[in-house]
């Protein structure tokens, strides 16, 4: 039983990662697999620079050690190229090696919710494999190492096993509602945006029509 929780908890905590990875929202777990190469040494990226978030689609980069910009900003880069990188100055310093980097989060378009949807569902289905697998084969280990006894006996601890599997089962299926949320709300707003920004285009065309048409009856 030690085995089956711990097994399936590590499948669930692997999936609280990887849907991070899906990047929709700044989370600085989403930078916990990159690395860093500083002088031929491959490091994580906390030992070379403080993280912080900005606000809710931004996360700061702040190098720890000088001359440093370059190779964090390709570390990041390189475990999420689709991120907008920016240098900034601090503003506290007027040191042109006084600076750090903002990673801002891709907008939730169209194409990319639909990509981000497909992943989670990916995800999804690989760590139901992986738990359903676990159930399968430590219910195989109890029966087999119970050979003997009650059958009530067996039973029960059988029981208890579909009851720690579907435990973890509900929370894979509660993250993964809750990240597909994330994505559709992102996707919502985006399109709000574009809503907005259509209308602000309409509105400056009829300003535009209607300066010419006075321009016109004024030159006649």
């Amino acid at each position: 039983m030690g085995e089956a929780k711990n097994k399936m908890n590590g499948y669930v905590m692997l999936l609280v990662l990887r849907y991070a990875n899906l990047c929709v929202k700044a989370d600085a777990m989403s930078l916990l697999p990159v690395s860093v190469m500083l002088d031929g040494e491959q490091k994580n990226l906390e030992e070379v620079a403080d993280v912080s978030m900005v606000n809710e689609k931004v996360i700061a980069v702040l190098p720890k050690y000088p001359n440093t910009l370059f190779e964090i900003g390709k570390g990041v880069k390189t475990a999420h190229p689709e991120f907008k990188m920016d240098t900034v100055q601090k503003e506290e310093s007027k040191d042109e090696d006084d600076k750090y980097l903002t990673f801002t989060m891709p907008d939730v378009d169209d194409d990319r919710r639909d990509l981000l949807n497909n992943g989670v569902d990916g995800l999804r289905n690989q760590c139901k494999v992986k738990i359903d697998t676990v159930l399968k084969q430590c219910g195989e280990k109890i029966v087999g190492q119970m050979t003997g006894v009650d059958p009530d006996m067996i039973n029960e601890v059988k029981d208890q096993l579909q009851g720690l599997h579907d435990f973890f089962e509900k929370t894979m299926e509660d993250m993964t509602n809750s990240k597909k949320k994330e994505i559709e709300d992102a996707h919502q707003l985006w399109l709000a945006e574009q809503q907005e920004k259509e209308k602000a285009a309409q509105e400056d065309a009829a300003a535009h029509n209607t300066d010419a048409a006075k321009s016109m009856q004024f030159e006649e």
